[in-house]
């Protein structure tokens, strides 16, 4: 997203809310388990830095991920199968294996993070399915802005703050409290990729909230580029 911003002319400053720290002895927790399928629901489960390499017994087992970026993460992982079915976020892929697999068939991995949106586990285990999760890494949620972050907000050097998670929009408030700066949040507009990733901020009084019409990283890009742009042609043509 970043680079198809600053294609188009935007400034883009990345200040990342979450470190996310691989385990690198998840694949001896996975021991004798052959799984039917893989379930992917975030990149960082099979790219984060320092991550292990991927246990060849799963590598010709097909991997079931939650986007299209996350799909091409885990194909250069290894995977020599790896999609993004249901074309939408955890939701679309659980509603795609449940309409799609036969529990009967094996049972599912699921490899993620420590902290899991979305109940995945559950509602697939509800509807029949044998679930078992291995926690690949973990996020660890920042407590402070970087100087150069809180200049730039506190300077109004801000338009638009993008997010893509509940727990990345509960660290930017955290550290927005830190730096005494909550009070910007009436004056940002933030762009988050669902209402659930937004409502830590709409709670604690952001006005000007957009989400787009559907949870993809593809989306999300989309919505920003667009209101980027017309924010930067209201300030071109301010009378207009």
């Amino acid at each position: 997203m970043a680079k198809q911003l600053r294609r188009a002319g935007h400034d883009v400053h990345l200040s990342p809310m979450l470190e996310i720290v691989a385990d690198p002895a998840w694949p001896l927790r996975l021991g004798d388990l052959r799984p039917a399928a893989v379930i992917v629901t975030s990149a960082n489960a099979v790219q984060a830095e320092g991550a292990p390499p991927l246990p060849a017994a799963l590598a010709d087992r097909p991997a079931l991920c939650v986007g299209a970026r996350t799909a091409a993460a885990a194909k250069a992982a290894g995977f020599r199968a790896a999609t993004a079915p249901g074309e939408g976020g955890a939701e679309a892929l659980v509603a795609w294996i449940v309409g799609h697999l036969d529990p009967a068939a094996g049972m599912l991995l699921h490899l993620g993070g420590r902290d899991r949106a979305g109940d995945v586990d559950g509602r697939l285990q509800r509807n029949g399915f044998a679930v078992t999760t291995l926690e690949t890494y973990r996020a660890e949620a920042r407590t402070e802005f970087s100087k150069e972050t809180a200049a730039l907000l506190s300077g109004g050097g801000v338009d638009l703050v993008v997010t893509a998670s509940a727990r990345t929009s509960a660290a930017f408030l955290a550290c927005l409290r830190a730096g005494g700066q909550v009070s910007r949040l009436a004056e940002l507009a933030i762009v988050a990729i669902s209402a659930a990733a937004a409502a830590p901020l709409v709670e604690a009084g952001a006005r000007h909230v957009h989400v787009p019409d559907a949870p993809t990283g593809a989306a999300l890009g989309d919505l920003v580029l667009g209101l980027a742009d017309r924010r930067r042609g209201v300030a071109a043509n301010p009378d207009s």
